[in-house]
């Protein structure tokens, strides 16, 4: 099956030094594959940090390494298609601690995966297959 194209929304974070503030922002992005031993997903992500202080200011982008999880169906405990319009995701909720804890926007035992309005039919297709090996 062909990757479903995914956006991973992970939370920047603002630090403030005696003379500087720092934020950092996060970009990731990468595909969600229905295998046989288990949902797989891989991303690769690009980290913004810009700091201002009393020279001026400086921006500069850190790629970040491309990664990989493979999380066994068995692990999962539910996964369900959500959103409306441009605003949809596939969401994954784990059914063992800290079965997802790898992904970077994992929070509270979910991750949701955002995909574009053109890739709605596709995210469908996905978790109804997920849904059928979750059972």
């Amino acid at each position: 099956m062909t990757g479903l194209p995914i956006r991973l929304k992970v939370p920047g974070k603002d630090e403030v030094f005696f003379t500087e503030v720092s934020t950092t922002s996060f970009r990731f992005h990468g595909f969600l594959y229905v295998e046989d031993e288990g949902l797989r997903l891989e991303w690769q992500g690009l980290a913004t940090l810009e700091e201002v202080g009393i020279t001026g200011v400086t921006e500069r982008e850190v790629p970040l390494p491309a990664e990989e999880v493979t999380v066994p169906y068995g692990e999962l405990r539910a996964v369900r298609f959500g959103g409306f319009g441009p605003w949809s995701f596939v969401e994954l909720v784990e059914g063992r601690l800290g079965a997802l804890k790898l992904i970077p926007s994992a929070d509270n035992g979910r991750v949701r995966c955002w995909v574009k309005m053109s890739d709605r039919a596709m995210a469908r297709a996905l978790v109804a297959d997920v849904a059928a090996a979750v059972g």
